[in-house]
């Protein structure tokens, strides 16, 4: 009796320590989740900002180079002001291109952060049900030996 009586001391020990080890890792990954999400929404914010630089400074260079032609003068006038607004608009639809391409990428990022949370939790709560298991299997083991001795 008091060698299944330590067998079982030593099953509970070691089930202990794989508790006592998964159950941070399990806590710390319920944490990181949201780290994750914060993530993706600052990196897609970020994107957003450049695109939208990127889309005023094209912008500000097509009005100026639209401006410098426009006082230029004479017969090249109309020209000029026909080049200057078709570089606007290119650059507009660069800048929009650019924009819509952060965005893409910035939800991308949102979306990868926000598999790896899920999985990871994923992974957290597998590891510790299956300890549950074990322990379970263990405690119904050492009462099985306990009864048939």
């Amino acid at each position: 009796m008091a060698i299944v009586s330590t067998e079982l001391k030593i099953a509970s020990d070691f089930f202990q320590v794989v508790a006592d080890f998964l159950g941070p890792k399990y806590e710390e990954a319920k944490k990181k989740g949201p780290d994750y999400v914060r993530q993706a929404q600052d990196t897609a914010g970020r994107y957003t900002q450049i695109g939208q630089e990127k889309a005023d400074d094209f912008s500000q260079f097509g009005q100026q180079k639209a401006d410098e032609f426009a006082n230029a003068g004479g017969d090249k006038t109309n020209t000029y002001l026909k080049y200057g607004q078709q570089k606007v608009d290119e650059a507009k639809g660069q800048a929009y291109d650019a924009k819509e391409q952060a965005k893409g990428q910035a939800y991308e990022t949102k979306e990868q952060a926000k598999g790896q949370a899920h999985q990871a939790r994923g992974q957290a709560y597998e590891t510790k049900e299956q300890a549950k298991g074990q322990v379970q299997q263990t405690k119904e083991d050492a009462q099985k030996k306990t009864q048939s001795r």
